[in-house]
């Protein structure tokens, strides 16, 4: 609930939220990420989502493809390449390791994944 007052009444310039997807479920997660899009849609605000969900990246993923291939549901859901930063923070001996992992305008990242995601809906799958 707090995040989606959030979206709908947020007049200031970060939010930020942190694993947004607990205890939903995952056709919520969708549309929260759809919410979140359309509120990070100002030129001066900062969106700052901690997720482990593969939900809500997968949909951010979707609405860089539609806005890309102009089939977007609604025109408040484009999303572009440059307007998304994904961050993998990996744990190291020496403290943490920051992974960027950059997008294409196809709404395909440009650099694999590191272990642990994605390749498990694979193998549950195949």
């Amino acid at each position: 609930f707090p995040i989606i007052v959030g979206c709908v009444d947020w007049v200031y310039t970060l939010f930020a939220i942190e694993q947004p997807e607990l205890h939903i479920h995952p056709a919520l997660q969708q549309k929260l990420s759809d919410m979140i899009i359309h509120h990070s849609r100002g030129e001066s605000s900062i969106t700052i989502l901690e997720t482990h969900s593969e939900h809500i990246i997968l949909r951010f993923l979707r609405r860089i493809q539609e806005t890309k291939n102009d089939e977007l549901p609604s025109p408040d859901l484009s999303l572009k390449p440059e307007a998304i930063s994904v961050i993998y923070i990996e744990p190291i001996d020496e403290g943490v390791k920051i992974n960027p992992l950059p997008i294409d305008e196809s709404g395909e990242f440009t650099v694999k994944w590191p272990g642990g995601f994605f390749e498990e809906r694979v193998e549950d799958i195949f």
